[in-house]
């Protein structure tokens, strides 16, 4: 006969099913805490590089041209500039959840998806093109169309070479502006050829540095 030091004779089945429950209830606790805990970490972060964006913000011209146009006209924008519809949230939701995804998968690699407009509100980055068209029929042709872009906005220099860039303001305040950085004038370049009835595309990679430190002259390369 096997002697169990941890039940002897006066152990009852009851007590042992009340054992048993208990260790259930406290892992489920120590399970419950954990998530918590995780998710607490994970605010912290989200917070984190929400101050280092807010701080790299304040640092870029661009940024400057958002702030004034929030203080001096922001009347002049309608409601969407400044807040989602539903709709909107509803698309954030799961684009949020598929980058959180993304990044569990394949690490470090991060997607542009939904970086803030002139006026702080963070859009999904495909509502941000717009096919726009031109009183111009020059313009509808893409050679003369990518010239004008070249030679109507001066070239911004992206404030870290190596990220994208935090805010992303609508094709019409670039115009407007007549300034901007790369995927600015690539995403106005690309409104227009959707406009004239291209099948245009914004692709984002890297360049040379003398290319992205604008000594490439007045010459349109496309």
């Amino acid at each position: 006969m096997n002697f169990d030091p941890l039940i002897d004779s006066t152990t009852s089945y009851s007590d042992l099913e009340d054992s048993k429950e208990n260790f259930d209830i406290q892992r489920k606790i120590s399970k419950l805490s954990e998530q918590m805990n995780q998710k607490e970490q994970e605010k912290k972060n989200e917070l984190k590089k929400e101050l280092v964006v807010q701080r790299d913000i304040k640092d870029s011209a661009k940024a400057l041209r958002c702030k004034m146009l929030k203080k001096l006209h922001r009347e002049d924008f309608p409601e969407s500039f400044f807040k989602n519809s539903n709709k909107e949230k509803l698309i954030l939701e799961h684009i949020k959840k598929y980058n959180k995804m993304f990044q569990n998968i394949y690490g470090q690699r991060e997607l542009l998806l939904f970086p803030r407009n002139e006026m702080g509100c963070q859009k999904f980055i495909c509502s941000t093109i717009r096919p726009t068209k031109l009183g111009y029929v020059k313009l509808y042709a893409f050679r003369k169309c990518a010239e004008f872009v070249s030679n109507f906005i001066q070239y911004e220099v992206l404030q870290d070479p190596l990220s994208f860039p935090l805010l992303v303001p609508s094709p019409f305040n670039v115009l407007k502006w007549q300034k901007g950085d790369a995927l600015d004038i690539a995403i106005v370049l690309e409104s227009l050829l959707l406009g004239a009835g291209f099948n245009a595309f914004v692709v984002v990679g890297a360049a040379d540095k003398f290319i992205t430190q604008k000594r490439v002259g007045l010459v349109c390369v496309v």
